[in-house]
């Protein structure tokens, strides 16, 4: 449940707290805190392109994901720290995410 003052702040900036992903997506929990996580296969120059996209999104949406690589594989975790779950700002930044694979996938095919 969230407390007054956290449910006036989200409103505010229009950015409720999800439920649970519709897409490739996954809600996790560590410890107090969710997220949503996916993980990306990819070829060596598109984990690059995919890296420097999400670099790029993450300066333009002002929010800040974490990006694991692990040789081909890129996972990225996204939560709103300040409320300890995903909201809005994380879904916004998923779709540019997946936005950004499904363009690169198309372009190595």
């Amino acid at each position: 449940m969230i407390s007054g003052i956290k449910r006036t702040l989200l409103e505010s900036v229009g950015d409720l707290p999800i439920k649970s992903p519709k897409d490739n997506w996954e809600m996790l929990e560590k410890g107090e805190t969710k997220h949503i996580e996916r993980t990306f296969e990819l070829q060596p120059d598109e984990v690059k392109m995919l890296v420097c996209d999400i670099i790029d999104a993450q300066e333009h949406l002002n929010h800040q994901v974490r990006i694991v690589i692990d040789g081909n594989r890129v996972t990225i975790q996204s939560t709103t720290h300040e409320f300890g779950e995903p909201t809005g700002r994380d879904r916004e930044i998923a779709r540019y995410i997946d936005t950004s694979y499904d363009e690169i996938r198309r372009t190595y095919k």
